[in-house]
């Protein structure tokens, strides 16, 4: 009868009238009947704990008549709990200064027993108050990688007349959904489309009520390391959480766990938090990313810069990021690019062109050194040592599956320029060889020096005869050395261009004056591989061999005076000899490089060479500047207009021909210019005029029997 009246009440949702009747029911059962009237209460009071009661007045007014009249026929411990915890948060001081101490008694027992009672404040409906909630959160953004630690600061509050001590906090992050995102209470919303008309929808019908953390893989917990003391009454406790990120990806905050005395678990949801807390509180979120394996190059020694031509030490160091590496992995080094200019050593001490390593099993965010020895050839001459002569590769490194690109900037240990040059009737080649760096505890030593020139495709290539004493000298550092060959005799025609081949082996050892300890740590020199190995430079050249056709000698003479003086005209006598002996006319051009030394009053003028081979004319020149001055430049072209037989001046119908090769005994030469003179000086020396003219006459005399 008791039950069919309860439903019928409920039927019509008349909850009041139907916790009433039970509340009538239960005085009247209790008239006579004792344990029937507990029985009944208990009944009524969970219900009531499960959420089903409407009315936090009659939860407190059956869990007050439970602990009072029938507190000897309490023999659950978590109901009991449940009773007490009703009375506290019931905002009597009364009772919960009457059940204070029962309760933490109570929860002293359970905790010795291990007892675990959870309510669960993810229930909305549940018309209680929670007495602990989430002032504020520290930081509302967390950024993490997976397997790294991670914290989180926040402030929670405590409503119980009582402090709360050996508390544990947890705090659980659900991957990221509509869901964890969404309050528990539906959202209503309302508009009024016109006067008589009124919309009205459900937006969202309320989030899920999540479970425990224990049993759940995918979620992201933090909790308390240590045991945490809330301070009752509405204070403010600092609670640190700290946890590992084993999972990646993006969670929410969903809800925290505050255990107390290891006996009841408080659930506080985050998004009902969020109402209760105003806008003190946001949306919690963690972004959990994955760290992918890399590789850095790290700095080796004072200098930024490598040398090319000498062995080199590079120091990459690999780390792991999130991946664990169970068993060796193998790190590849090769030099980008066609040319294969790189050699690296192999820990059998061999030089490939590719280098692999193996790398150790690591853990996660571990990392290890690699040291590799590399030398970079030089691949062709550099003209100076300055910041144009420097050489740019990339060394690329492969390791599990990836692949990162080194930017290497070398500098030559060795600027290389060769020339040409004539003396007589050869032809020199020159090679000058300038140690780049200023290192000097290392001596450069050449070792041997070939030049070889390809006549032709039948034969072998001809040697060039070295004209420097053996050994060769070492160079230090930022010193310099000359190597010179005198070019075989060949048929081939001096316009075409002639292959050759230069080859220069070297080695480098060590200066034992020069090379402290303290200077091998500060250079991080890898000295005992550089003075281990042999080097190798390697050039092909391609150039015209000129033959020398005629010697040039010039001579200066003055009409007034033995030397030539400031804007006082001068004659320029060029003798020439032709080593072919061959009767021809040519062209001989005087170019002044610079107008500030020399005004040139002829430019141009024709020899006939006779058939002895000599031939001579004059230029007449007046000097601008007071010192030594050089030579003006001579050159000499073929006359393709031969039908002259007479001396005459160049004119416009004058063709040229091509520059034919000549050795100038005045190279390096200079002309002694005085001042002008004063004019006492002049007028005594205008009497002397046909003296003056003598002398030049008797010079020209002298130098033409001279080539005859």
């Amino acid at each position: 009868m008791s039950k069919r009246g309860v439903v019928i009440f409920r039927s019509f949702n008349w909850h009041r009238h139907s916790e009433l009747f039970n509340s009538k029911l239960a005085e009247l059962v209790g008239k006579h009947d004792r344990d029937a009237a507990f029985r009944c209460l208990k009944q009524n009071a969970e219900n009531h704990f499960n959420g089903n009661g409407k009315s936090t007045e009659f939860i407190v007014q059956y869990a007050d008549q439970l602990v009072e009249e029938y507190e000897d026929l309490l023999t659950d411990d978590e109901f009991t709990l449940s009773c007490y915890l009703t009375l506290l948060l019931s905002n009597k001081d009364q009772s919960s200064s009457k059940y204070k101490e029962k309760f933490v008694s109570l929860l002293e027992r359970m905790a010795l027993r291990s007892q675990h009672m959870y309510r669960s404040s993810l229930d909305w409906k549940w018309p209680l108050v929670l007495p602990i909630h989430i002032r504020s959160i520290a930081e509302h953004l967390l950024l993490s990688v997976l397997n790294s630690p991670i914290q989180l600061e926040l402030d929670l509050v405590s409503d119980f007349s009582t402090s709360l001590s050996q508390c544990q906090v947890k705090a659980v992050f659900r991957p990221m959904s509509v869901d964890v995102l969404q309050p528990l209470e539906p959202t209503f919303y309302s508009s009024t489309i016109t006067d008589n008309i009124c919309r009205f929808a459900c937006v969202s019908k309320g989030g899920e009520t999540a479970s425990s953390s224990s049993h759940v893989d995918d979620y992201l917990v933090l909790t308390s390391q240590t045991d945490c003391h809330l301070v009752g009454n509405g204070a403010v406790s600092r609670v640190q959480l700290e946890g590992k990120a084993i999972v990646p990806g993006c969670f929410a905050l969903d809800h925290l766990e505050v255990t107390t005395a290891k006996a009841l678990t408080f659930h506080l949801h985050y998004q009902k938090e969020m109402v209760r807390g105003g806008s003190r509180l946001e949306n919690v979120l963690c972004l959990v990313d994955i760290k992918k394996p890399w590789v850095v190059m790290e700095p080796t020694g004072a200098s930024t810069q490598f040398l090319a031509g000498v062995v080199q030490k590079m120091c990459f160091r690999v780390h792991t990021g999130t991946m664990a590496m169970d068993s060796p992995s193998p790190l590849k080094f090769c030099l980008v690019g066609l040319k294969p200019l790189m050699e690296f050593m192999t820990e059998d001490g061999r030089w490939e062109k590719e280098l692999n390593v193996q790398v150790v099993p690591l853990d996660a965010d571990q990392s290890q050194l690699v040291e590799v020895f590399m030398c970079l050839a030089i691949d062709r001459m550099n003209f100076s040592a300055d910041q144009s002569s420097l050489l740019h590769h990339e060394v690329q490194v492969d390791w599990v599956g990836r692949s990162w690109h080194f930017p290497l900037t070398f500098l030559p240990i060795v600027s290389l320029r060769s020339m040409t040059s004539l003396l007589g009737d050869r032809v020199l080649f020159e090679l000058d060889i300038q140690r780049c760096d200023t290192n000097r505890a290392l001596k450069l030593v050449p070792i041997q020096a070939k030049l070889l020139q390809d006549q032709s495709l039948a034969k072998e290539p001809v040697e060039a005869r070295l004209m420097n004493p053996v050994p060769f000298e070492p160079l230090l550092g930022n010193s310099s050395y000359r190597i010179v060959w005198t070019l075989p005799n060949s048929k081939i025609g001096k316009t075409i261009p002639i292959v050759h081949y230069l080859q220069l082996d070297y080695k480098l050892e060590i200066d034992e004056d020069c090379c402290n300890q303290d200077y091998q740590d500060e250079q991080q020199l890898p000295l005992e591989h550089i003075t281990q190995r042999q080097y190798c430079f390697e050039n092909k050249l391609s150039f015209a061999v000129h033959k020398v056709e005629y010697e040039v000698c010039a001579q200066v003479l003055c009409a007034q005076s033995v030397l030539c003086r400031l804007d006082v005209q001068c004659d320029l006598i060029v003798s020439l000899r032709s080593l072919t002996n061959k009767a021809q006319s040519i062209i001989v051009v005087l170019e002044v490089e610079n107008p500030h030394y020399w005004l040139a009053v002829d430019r141009f003028k024709v020899v006939n060479v006779k058939e002895s081979g000599v031939g001579q004319t004059s230029f007449s020149i007046i000097p601008k500047k007071v010192g030594f001055l050089p030579y003006p430049s001579l050159f000499i072209h073929q006359h393709l207009d031969s039908s002259s037989n007479d001396r005459r001046s160049f004119s416009e119908q004058t063709m040229f021909g091509e520059r034919l090769t000549s050795f100038h005994r005045n190279q390096g030469k200079q002309i002694h210019v005085l001042g002008p003179l004063l004019n006492s000086d002049d007028t005594s020396s205008s009497g002397s005029g046909p003296v003056k003219k003598s002398f030049k006459l008797q010079a020209k005399d002298r130098i033409q029997k001279l080539f005859e």
